[in-house]
């Protein structure tokens, strides 16, 4: 060994190159890349995917791709194409999905057997109810008649579907089709759903279906005019539909890793939401209501224009309108220009700062100038 470069390796270097040795003997197992296993499946728990938000859950409905692609996590067919890697690239072979197996006792007819112990979420509206033929016999006659159903054409060889018994259900065909497995079979569109999802929907979709302003006129033809009841059905109302977009976030927020980690260490569910939860929602709650005050301010105007807002000594813009705008707008237009003016000025203001809020609060646009890129 050479003798000056014993002379020059000290103690202290001989400790370091030792401790960086064991450091790396230590981490090779974690840092190496080390085989994949297949994971055993378990039930429950919290499923994320990364993608864009669909327009709706509902298969017949829509063709859009992240509706049924999200559906596909949590739906399940009669039929499937089988996957695999024992399945020859470019072959379509159908493979049962709810159905335990099925049979054909002539070219018309298809009989199901249904799988026994299928159990929806344990969620409401069906709370781990059992699938049974009735919930198959909805969904395709639903199929079937869903007049905005783009799918529909393709069971248009299906005269009718029939339960037989719980777990067994007949298709009836107008004539003989030889492609009704594969489009039940199809990727989109085919799902079973529950009927009491889609009468949630509905009556969600029934609630929101009716204009704004024609809601709040029938509450006050029911409660009168009045400063307290204007506020009323103004609140009640804009809470309702301002309750949606704040349930959504909250709903996200919780999914958050940060949130199931103050469970963890034993944080309670006040702390949570106000340390936590609340911060992160606080911005979309203040967008909602700055935006909402425009609204509420064009709601107003109007119900005083027809006689349904704040009676006087109150003063309105809308009743300004209403009252010497019209009456005197020959002789002097400006008495109801100036509250018209007035009106659209909040509205457009107040819609401003609600934008420029969503810029400076929301994350996703901090880092592109205040607009999505």
């Amino acid at each position: 060994m050479d003798s000056s470069l014993t002379d020059r390796l000290t103690r202290r270097d001989l400790l370091r190159a030792g401790l960086a040795a064991g450091a790396t003997l230590a981490a090779e197992p974690v840092l190496a890349p080390g085989p994949l296993r297949a994971q055993p499946p378990k039930r429950g728990g919290i499923l994320r995917v990364r993608g864009y938000d669909p327009p709706h859950f509902d298969p017949h409905q829509t063709l859009n791709f992240k509706t049924h692609s999200t559906l596909s996590f949590v739906y399940s067919k009669l039929v499937r194409h089988k996957v695999g890697a024992g399945v020859v690239p470019g072959t379509f072979a159908i493979e049962p999905d709810l159905a335990e197996r099925w049979e054909e006792p002539d070219d018309t007819t298809v009989v199901f057997h249904l799988r026994r112990g299928v159990r929806w979420h344990n969620k409401p509206p069906v709370n781990g109810r059992e699938l049974t033929a009735e919930d198959v016999k909805f969904t395709f006659d639903r199929f079937l008649t869903e007049k905005s159903n783009p799918l529909r054409f393709m069971l248009d060889p299906v005269d009718r579907v029939d339960v037989v018994d719980r777990y067994t259900v007949r298709f009836r065909l107008k004539e003989p089709f030889v492609w009704l497995l594969n489009m039940l079979s199809n990727p989109t569109g085919t799902w079973i759903v529950a009927r009491e999802m889609v009468d949630k929907h509905r009556l969600r979709s029934l609630a929101q279906s009716f204009p704004f302003l024609v809601v709040i006129l029938s509450n006050m033809a029911v409660l009168g005019p009045g400063l307290l009841n204007i506020v009323l059905a103004l609140g009640v109302i804009g809470a309702a539909n301002a309750s949606r977009v704040i349930r959504g976030s909250t709903l996200s927020v919780v999914e958050n890793v940060y949130v199931e980690s103050a469970r963890a260490i034993g944080c309670g569910h006040l702390r949570i939401m106000v340390r936590h939860i609340l911060p992160n929602v606080a911005g979309t709650i203040i967008v909602l209501a700055t935006i909402g005050l425009g609204a509420f301010i064009l709601a107003e105007s109007a119900l005083s224009f027809l006689g349904f807002g704040v009676p006087p000594p109150y003063p309105s813009w809308g009743a300004m309108l209403s009252g010497a705008g019209r009456s005197f707008f020959s002789q002097a237009p400006w008495m109801a220009i100036y509250p018209g003016l007035a009106i659209s000025l909040a509205v457009f203001g107040f819609n401003m700062l609600g934008d420029a809020l969503r810029d400076v609060l929301d994350p996703r646009l901090r880092g592109a100038g205040g607009r999505l890129r």
